[in-house]
């Protein structure tokens, strides 16, 4: 059944929840976060990790004939508990990479009732999201930064059939949750939404991978470079959905490879549907998908308590200097770095991830630009 999509409600949910419920994540209410903290250092790494904190809690879903993330609650905290026990005895700093690599694990292989035959994989898709900031999670068709997103969202439909008369690459198809054996015509619209996004234009879709390295590449790659420090928005964040397997109508979807967006294949390209989310009128009860969320924060008081010990606490600059804001942003950067190095290792670059003509040629051309300067403290 043929259905319209009000994409004016979407947006409007989307940046009310972010102004007025403070919820960067909307529409994942059952959410874990996990911080990382870390402070900057002038060795050869450019930073300390110290300890990983767990807050808030999943909304439990078993009532509604799930498995109890309870579970894997309490799980994620005995393991954010341990870890930082590890880390405080370990000889050697411990690196940005493996502590993201022990916590994916950790959850990949986490069972239900500790039973090898109940793993969460058999239960809930994985999909992970990685970004260089920790921004908020918004579609290109609500970052009103950068567009009048009411006057988009009105004219989007119409847009869209437009442009599909105007390009052969391009088919309209109309929003229906109709499924049978023969389409599947949510694939087919979110295919299409796709090849609108790879060429630029806004979107109701969010992407996601369905692996981690891939993830953890968006996190620490920087595709377009600016100096400018971006304070609590520093820190690169990678977002670990679950999402309840066997549901038509998910927020998670997944579109058809083609000869113009082949990107989508070697990144295991998914996206969130926010089109998926109107369609339920925006209940997201019972909760079928959550979401963990991992960020590195600094550490001010390991910081300083480490300056004290060596006699220079008086090194330490002051919050409102740009001085700073420099020393965060190194510190933040040499994380991505580390990160970035140890992926290129398993041919998780830029160059593999990107294979279409448009993008090798705007890497060879960054490879070339001028370097910006180091972030080195006087």
């Amino acid at each position: 059944m043929e259905s319209s999509v009000n994409h004016k409600a979407i947006v409007s949910a989307l940046l009310d929840s972010h102004t007025t419920n403070q919820n960067p994540l909307y529409p994942f209410k059952s959410k874990i976060d996990i911080k990382i903290s870390v402070y900057p250092t002038n060795n050869r790494r450019g930073y300390k990790i110290t300890k990983v904190d767990v807050e808030d809690h999943f909304i439990d879903d078993s009532n509604k004939g799930g498995e109890s993330l309870k579970l894997l609650d309490n799980y994620l905290y005995e393991f954010g508990i341990e870890t930082t026990k590890q880390i405080e005895s370990a000889s050697n700093d411990w690196n940005s990479f493996y502590i993201l690599k022990e916590i994916i694990q950790k959850i990949e292989c986490f069972s239900f009732d500790d039973a090898p035959q109940q793993p969460i994989t058999n239960h809930y898709d994985l999909f992970y999201r990685g970004q260089n900031h920790d921004f908020t999670m918004l579609p290109g068709i609500a970052r009103s930064d950068s567009f009048d997103t009411i006057r988009l969202a009105e004219n989007f439909e119409s847009l869209y059939k437009d442009l599909s008369y105007e390009y052969e690459e391009l088919k309209y198809v109309p929003f229906s949750i109709d499924e049978n054996h023969f389409t599947n015509p949510i694939r087919d619209r979110v295919t299409q939404l796709a090849l609108l996004q790879h060429y630029g234009f806004p979107t109701p879709l969010v992407d996601v991978t369905s692996s981690p390295f891939v993830g953890m590449f968006f996190m620490s790659h920087i595709f377009n470079y600016s100096d400018s420090y971006k304070g609590e928005d520093e820190s690169s964040t990678l977002t670990i959905f679950l999402s309840k397997k066997g549901r038509h109508d998910s927020l998670f979807q997944k579109a058809e490879v083609t000869s113009v967006n082949r990107r989508l294949k070697p990144q295991f390209g998914s996206f969130i549907d926010y089109e998926m989310l109107a369609q339920q009128n925006f209940d997201v009860t019972p909760v079928n998908d959550h979401a963990i969320h991992i960020s590195f924060v600094y550490d001010s008081d390991s910081h300083k308590a480490s300056h004290k010990n060596s006699d220079n606490e008086d090194r330490l600059p002051n919050k409102t200097t740009s001085k700073y804001n420099k020393m965060l942003q190194k510190m933040h950067q040499s994380i991505r770095e580390d990160i970035e190095a140890k992926l290129s290792e398993y041919h998780y670059r830029y160059i593999d991830l990107f294979p279409d003509l448009e993008n090798r040629a705007a890497h060879i051309k960054e490879v070339y630009r001028h370097q910006p300067e180091d972030y080195t403290l006087d």
